[in-house]
């Protein structure tokens, strides 16, 4: 009996001591959770500019003018500013002035204090006799300040000159719940000598490692492709890019289709966000775009610049990268960024890209961005169990003569021919004549494309120089066989080889999809032999590994006696072209069918069945009269 209640007084106690820690567990697991992220953004670039007067009478209208202004915008305070500027209209005390500031707030959500404090500030500060400066102070009462950040070095003579950016992490004491910052500046220059563009004062941001014992082969891939081939000429939106911020973005500016700033000589930016799954931290991250760093103008080449920050919360960011321009006009090319040293630990991350460009805007572009997390997460090996996919085709050994799709392993095909005037490529029939063939390609069951390649083997050149300016090989792509987007012009050059190897990379256009096309399409007056095949590749979830699949190409030589079997030679204009020739424009729906396809027979059938229905009918009124005679 003594046992027995020992026994339930030490089941007592436990119990005691466990629901003693329940209102602290319940408590500690509120104050993870209540942390509301509050934000003040003062952006003077879309603010209307007030400048100098004319007069000292003038100048102090103007910058109450601005002080009512920038109050009006959420600032608490704002004394001896104007809004103007060289670049863009920015805040700063103008030449001579002296001292200028302005004040933000932010106030924690009621029952919060603050867990987290950052300032990200666009600015100014240009070269001069004396050059300017610019100070941020912090205080929690607006009375006691003190200065955490200055800059005094100059960024270039006034209009060469590129935005500076910093973000500050803030400090305050524990418990507090609001904070002011002061940012102060004077210059005796130019509007750039110190002045500030924008300015976001951000709190309690939810910036937490997540708590996760998984290893990194356990954890979901997640990825994030946005391609750009579609969207419509002109300034976008942050929604039309699969983006959550952007400024100053344009799509095919000079008629290029490719994402980049809207002007030269003008910051812009496009930012996006990449989450783990649910529960998951990010174990690594990497960034993919697709596009050129060029320039056009060599007097402006070093001034151009590409940078890529990261953030885990989106508001404290870090340069992880920097493009500069180079003399490669390709805008196909690949481009892989790191970001595992900033997102490692955290559920998500930010990836801002920022241009500024002294050159025409398009030289500096992109065609896609892709953003990949956890790409260790497909297998305990690291590698990926998708199924590779390919369709291969040599043509080396082709009969001369026109081709079908049948023949070339194609989708559809028109107006092609092997073996023109003995060269032992796969070219248009004749010239002035368009042809094309498209390729389809499926993932394996269950599956999409994590990556997709094309590569193009043959020759890419011209025979006539006078006419190398009409010829084109054009690379469309489509995801459903019905409507096209190019993705590669190639023009001939001076190398006559016929075993150059042209890869495509289509995985920003291919990501997801469980079937993609391909169409190679020809248009020249050239001679045919100029600009054909010997092979193509098309592949898609190989990885890097895609030249292993590389058709295998024999040394043709086509004799004449070959020739003379040829049965479309001699033939008039047209009498082998394929009736279902492409359409005028290459880019737009898919041309008719290649001609290898049954032909429509149907009416046929309807006829047999008309006729068979009216002689059906005469029997049975004939027979009917028979017997009614008959019985009579």
């Amino acid at each position: 009996m003594l046992q027995k209640m020992k026994r339930i007084c030490a089941l007592c106690l436990a119990l005691v001591l466990v629901l003693g820690t329940l209102p602290t567990v319940a408590l500690a697991d509120e104050e993870k959770t209540s942390r509301t992220p509050v934000q003040s953004i003062l952006d003077f670039t879309t603010m209307p500019r007030i400048a100098e007067g004319a007069n000292a009478e003038g100048n102090q209208q103007n910058k109450e003018k601005v002080r009512d202004t920038v109050l009006a915008a959420g600032a608490v305070e704002c004394e001896n500013l104007f809004l103007a500027g060289n670049f863009e209209v920015i805040v700063n005390p103008g030449g001579y002035q002296g001292e200028g500031w302005f004040t933000q707030k932010v106030s924690a959500a009621e029952g919060e204090n603050i867990q987290n404090a950052a300032l990200e500030l666009g600015y100014y500060i240009c070269e001069g006799n004396t050059p300017g400066y610019l100070r941020v102070l912090v205080s929690a009462d607006n009375k006691e300040w003190t200065q955490v950040f200055e800059d005094t070095e100059p960024n270039g003579p006034a209009f060469y000159n590129s935005r500076k950016t910093v973000t500050l992490e803030l400090p305050f004491e524990a418990g507090q719940t609001e904070l002011y910052v002061k940012v102060t500046m004077a210059h005796f220059a130019t509007y750039e000598g110190a002045g500030v563009a924008y300015s976001k004062l951000s709190i309690n941001t939810l910036k937490e490692v997540v708590d996760s014992d998984k290893p990194a082969h356990q954890c979901q891939l997640v990825t994030q492709t946005n391609s750009f081939n579609s969207l419509t000429p002109g300034e976008v939106t942050a929604a039309e890019i699969g983006a959550v911020d952007e400024s100053n973005m344009m799509f095919g500016c000079d008629g290029m289709p490719l994402l980049s700033s809207r002007n030269g000589y003008e910051n812009a930016y496009a930012v996006w966000m990449l989450e783990a799954a649910e529960g998951e931290p990010l174990h690594d991250a990497m960034l993919t775009i697709v596009g050129r760093t060029w320039w056009q103008a060599e007097s402006s080449k070093n001034d151009n610049w590409l940078r890529v920050f990261a953030s885990v919360d989106g508001v404290s960011y870090q340069q992880v990268h920097e493009f500069r321009s180079t003399d490669n006009p390709d805008d196909t090319q690949r481009f892989t960024v790191d970001l595992t040293s900033v997102a490692k630990g955290y559920g998500q991350v930010y990836v801002k890209l920022e241009w500024l460009v002294f050159d025409s805007p398009h030289i500096f572009g992109i065609r896609s961005v892709t953003l990949t997390g956890n790409s260790m997460g497909l297998d305990s090996s690291g590698g990926s169990t998708r199924i590779p996919v390919a369709n291969s085709q040599s043509f080396t050994q082709l009969p001369v003569g026109s081709v079908d799709a049948a023949t070339l392993g194609a989708y559809k095909s028109a107006n092609l021919k092997f073996g023109h005037n003995k060269t032992p490529l796969l070219t248009a029939s004749k010239a002035g004549e368009d042809a094309y063939v498209t390729w389809k390609l499926t993932a394996a069951e269950g599956e999409t494309f994590a990556d997709c390649y094309l590569m193009l083997i043959g020759k890419f050149s011209y025979v006539n120089a006078d006419k190398k300016d009409t010829s084109t090989l054009l690379v469309h792509f489509s995801s459903d066989g019905e409507k096209y987007t190019e993705v590669k012009k190639i023009k001939p050059t001076e190398k006559q080889e016929d075993d150059r190897v042209i890869t495509i990379d289509l995985s920003a256009q291919a990501y997801d999809l469980t079937e993609v096309y391909v169409r190679i399409y020809w248009s020249s007056e050239d001679d045919p032999a100029g600009m054909g095949l010997r092979g193509v590749a098309l592949v898609g979830n190989v990885g890097m590994t895609y030249e292993e699949y590389l058709p295998e190409m024999e040394d043709r030589v086509i004799t004449d006696a070959e020739m003379g079997n040829d049965p479309s030679a001699g033939t008039e204009p047209g009498e082998n072209a394929d009736p279902t020739a492409p359409a005028t424009d290459p880019a737009g729906t898919e041309p008719g069918s290649s001609g290898n396809e049954e032909a429509d027979n149907g009416w046929i059938i309807w006829v047999a069945l008309g006729a068979a229905v009216v002689i059906a009918t005469v029997l049975f009124v004939v027979l009917k009269k028979k017997k009614t005679s008959k019985d009579a």
